[in-house]
């Protein structure tokens, strides 16, 4: 609802249809594949994007546009996407969590990956939301509580690192950025129903 009315109430109902009209052209200008390989043809390397177009281009050795790439691009978005249905899954019976605690962290955290697989203009610093889980993960790793959860969230910790030590070339940075999603993902659903849904008491005054 905001995002019709403020603009409205700024620049009138006309102004309003331009403003949406034009956010729309830009869209799809970032998303057109023929503009991506323009720029990757004159300037090989920039913009630095990291899309899943350009990783299974890079790894299928064709184009941007064929349907191999393209046949790819969706097998990994649906990977993606059931990831996230299943995610939401295992949120099912814990689903109401309290600002701030750890269960709305996950869930923000997944909620602001969520849409960067499907980005048309996706770039390496794009990944941010990976640190918000990755201090979560911190958090868990150093509990005294469940050893399996202090496991899992190290794994979290390990592949990140792993992927800060091993470079992937920057044309499959797409995949090695999803690689990093999926696994932010899963773990934080395996860990979401037992994750506190409420904020940790304060501390003591010493």
């Amino acid at each position: 609802m905001p995002y019709g009315v403020l603009p409205t109430a700024l620049f009138g109902f006309e102004g309003t249809l331009q403003l949406y009209a034009g956010w729309k052209a830009q869209v799809e200008r970032i998303g057109d594949l023929s503009l991506h390989a323009h720029l990757a043809a004159i300037n090989p390397g920039h913009p630095p994007l990291a899309t899943l177009h350009r990783a299974a281009a890079y790894v299928t050795g064709g184009e941007l546009q064929s349907s191999l790439t393209i046949a790819w691009v969706w097998i990994l978005r649906g990977l993606w996407v059931a990831a996230l249905l299943w995610y939401a899954w295992r949120c099912r019976d814990c689903l109401f969590a309290a600002i701030p605690s750890r269960a709305a962290l996950a869930d923000w955290t997944v909620l602001l990956l969520a849409p960067l697989p499907f980005s048309p203009w996706l770039e390496p610093y794009h990944a941010i939301p990976l640190l918000v889980g990755a201090v979560l993960c911190i958090a868990v790793a150093l509990d005294a509580g469940d050893r399996r959860d202090r496991l899992l969230a190290s794994a979290v910790l390990g592949t990140l690192v792993l992927f800060l030590v091993v470079r992937v070339p920057f044309g499959a940075r797409g995949l090695g950025l999803l690689a990093q999603f999926l696994v932010m993902t899963v773990i934080l659903g395996l860990l979401r129903p037992r994750l506190p849904r409420i904020p940790a008491p304060a501390a003591p005054l010493a």
